[in-house]
């Protein structure tokens, strides 16, 4: 193999070929190989020198002893862990974040439906119930055999569970992972302890949701067993809905008010509490809703609206399909509107670019520039310099990104709302502008000092202003070109924007051609887009089935609350039918308690899910930088939509079998 380096041709003998792993992992961009160190070192002139020293540490307790006593004796140099845990949690954040979110929202709805689904079953077993107990079961002994059925439950499912969550997640690498790594095959990556932790997850899940609805089945006297007069008002709770209101309004007013620092957990915690808030308000929004809806339904459905709006009143298997349906569609909701949101961003940003074609080549300097001026259809460049991950020493902390701006040139670039005077005074001195993400994260103000470790050593900046960039998610800043050529020691740049005259595909194409001998990077700004796009699509469409998978669950959980429903309500319809309701009369008043409860569960759901969008940026803050929300008037009517056709589509089953009541049966007890 023929490589060019430092303008000459030197022939290489492959001796061997290696798997796309580790140093031989592609990210895109890039090629490595593994050359013979001296052999490279005659290459560079570099005999006797190296780039980078590894280290392996005796005792790993002692590394951060170690990496303060090599800095102190190596003050021009930078001494850092290979791969510090830091860095993985902030390059996974993104991802393992909305995991939490969306998964916590699905433990959430577990809950509910294991609870509806045992609510379900001793509702059924009543009478057997009744029979045990009265033969001389204790409730103790009734309870412990149901209790021990949950648990037997949770173990299936725990097993079942395990197994499916690594299809699962074997479908979720395959989903998110780049276009350059399509041929590497899929590894998953897990211990025996998180197996463990989710088997013992799906037990306790089993167990801790059907503990209320069997010890409150236990508490029932054999008396009304036998009888069937379980069924008594009770008295509300008023505490409920105000302390339902109180969480909501802290989840509209608290974020204008929390530090940068406790924006992720603060902001997990208003999203739980938001959910909870809405339902303990679940019955007075009903209510408010009921009156409204009473009206339209008799004008759309007779006397069966009527009725079917008074029997939503107070029904508390309603009030729970309601509370299942907010909770699914508003997470649902969230996770499309960031989506949404995510994208039109991204467009915006690519529009603040005012050039059309992003270049790289190694070396690259003011020649390069000139040369790249003569080729046909380019009509402008600007040539940057740039330094990543600059430690900021006084504030333990670190930029991303740091571009070298020329104050003539940047804002014809680039479109960012910077005053031409504050970019002009970067060339007076070190001085540095931050993005309004930093400045948050970071909680410094204009004219604050930074200490930053450059490569000729440490050097202060002082901050001039703040813009706003979603670059590097939002961990960018901007100094004054000569100050970073100077600090980093730097010969060339690192990018070249290049202005087109002509269409950017056939400039792009007639840099290729004269640049076929040189390794280059190069990319027109739409192809750059798509290719967020497409990343960006892959993982929420991952959280979109979540989500999806969430308001799946719901349905299950709406399903066992219309069977409750039905098997509770059994006497009142066999009355109905008796003084005259008909069988199509029957299956009508259930379509419009579906109809009117799925819309009453809809809108709640995006009233919540509105809420839930106000509280989500400060998420966003915290794992990837500031983006505006964005809200689509059409994500919020669809939701709605689901709600109806869930709840319609969950109770045709009890309407069904309402039609098929036996009346004699229904009315009479033993």
């Amino acid at each position: 193999m023929i490589l060019k380096s430092s303008g000459q041709k030197r022939k290489f003998l492959i001796v061997a070929l290696a798997e796309p792993v580790g140093p031989f992992q592609h990210d895109g961009q890039n090629i490595n190989a593994i050359v013979p160190l001296d052999t490279l070192a005659t290459i560079l002139n570099a005999r006797g020198r190296v780039a980078t020293l590894y280290l392996k540490v005796k005792d790993p307790a002692r590394k951060a002893e170690l990496i303060e006593k090599l800095s102190a004796a190596y003050p021009r140099y930078q001494v850092r862990e290979t791969i510090t845990g830091r860095e993985i949690a902030e390059s996974t954040k993104t991802l393992t974040t909305t995991f939490q979110l969306v998964g916590t929202v699905v433990l959430f709805m577990a809950v509910y439906i294991i609870s509806t689904s045992f609510k379900v079953i001793t509702r059924e077993r009543l009478p057997v119930i009744g029979t045990f107990r009265s033969i001389g079961a204790t409730r103790r002994a009734t309870s412990l055999v149901l209790l021990a059925e949950s648990v037997t439950y949770g173990i299936i499912g725990g097993f079942l569970g395990c197994s499916l969550g690594l299809l699962l997640l074997y479908l979720i690498m395959w989903q998110i992972r780049p276009v350059f790594m399509a041929m590497v095959p899929v590894t998953l990556q897990y211990s025996p302890q998180q197996l463990g932790a989710a088997f013992l997850l799906a037990v306790l899940l089993a167990f801790i949701s059907s503990l209320r609805p069997i010890l409150k089945t236990a508490k029932i006297p054999l008396r009304e067993i036998i009888f069937d007069t379980m069924s008594t008002p009770r008295p509300r709770k008023r505490w409920k809905p105000v302390l339902g209101a109180i969480l909501i309004a802290l989840a509209l007013l608290l974020p204008l008010y929390i530090p940068f620092q406790l924006f992720l957990s603060v902001g997990l915690l208003l999203i739980f509490g938001t959910i909870c808030g809405f339902i303990l308000m679940i019955p007075v929004l009903t209510r408010v809703f009921l009156t409204v809806l009473a009206r339209s339904n008799r004008y759309f459905f007779g006397n069966e609206g009527i009725l079917a709006a008074k029997n939503l009143r107070g029904n508390k298997g309603v009030l729970n399909n309601i509370s299942l349906l907010a909770i699914g569609i508003s997470a649902l909701l969230m996770i499309n509107t960031i989506s949404f949101s995510v994208a039109k961003e991204i467009t915006n940003f690519y529009r603040d670019c005012n050039f059309q074609i992003w270049f790289w080549t190694w070396p690259a300097d003011r020649g390069t520039e000139n040369l790249l001026r003569t080729i046909d259809g380019v009509d402008a460049t600007y040539g940057i310099y740039a330094a990543n991950f600059i430690e900021i020493t006084n504030l333990k902390d670190r930029i991303n990104l740091i571009q070298g701006a020329n104050p003539h040139k940047h804002l014809d670039f680039w479109t960012i709302n910077v005053d031409p005077a504050l970019l002009a005074e970067l060339d007076t001195g070190r001085k540095i502008l931050l993005t309004n993400t930093l400045r948050e994260r970071l909680q410094v103000q204009k004219g604050d000092l930074l200490t930053l470790k450059m490569a000729r050593g440490e050097r202060t900046y002082q901050i001039i202003g703040f813009f706003d960039s979603l670059m590097w998610n939002g961990s960018s800043a901007l100094i004054a070109e000569r100050y970073l050529k100077m600090d980093m020691n730097k010969q060339f740049y690192d990018n070249l924007f290049i202005k087109t005259s002509k269409d950017p595909n056939y400039v792009s194409d007639a840099i290729k051609a004269r640049y076929q001998r040189k390794s280059l990077y190069i990319s027109t700004l739409e192809q750059l887009e798509a290719g967020e796009q497409q990343t960006n699509a892959q993982i929420f469409n991952v959280m979109r089935g979540f989500s999806l998978l969430a308001l799946v669950i719901g349905i299950f959980g709406v399903f066992n609350n219309l069977i409750i429903s039905f098997l509770e309500r059994q006497r009142s319809l066999a009355v109905l039918r008796s003084i005259g309701m008909s069988k199509k009369q029957s299956i009508k008043m259930f379509f419009a308690e579906a109809l009117t409860g799925g819309l009453i569960g809809g809108t709640i759901g995006a009233l919540c899910g509105y809420v839930l969008n106000t509280i989500s940026p400060l998420i966003i803050k915290a794992v990837a930088g500031n983006l505006p929300i964005h809200h689509s008037l059409s994500l919020y009517l669809s939701s709605i939509l689901a709600g109806i056709m869930i709840t319609v589509i969950a109770s045709t089953s009890p309407a069904f079998k309402s039609s098929k009541l036996d009346i004699v049966t229904a009315i009479k007890y033993e």
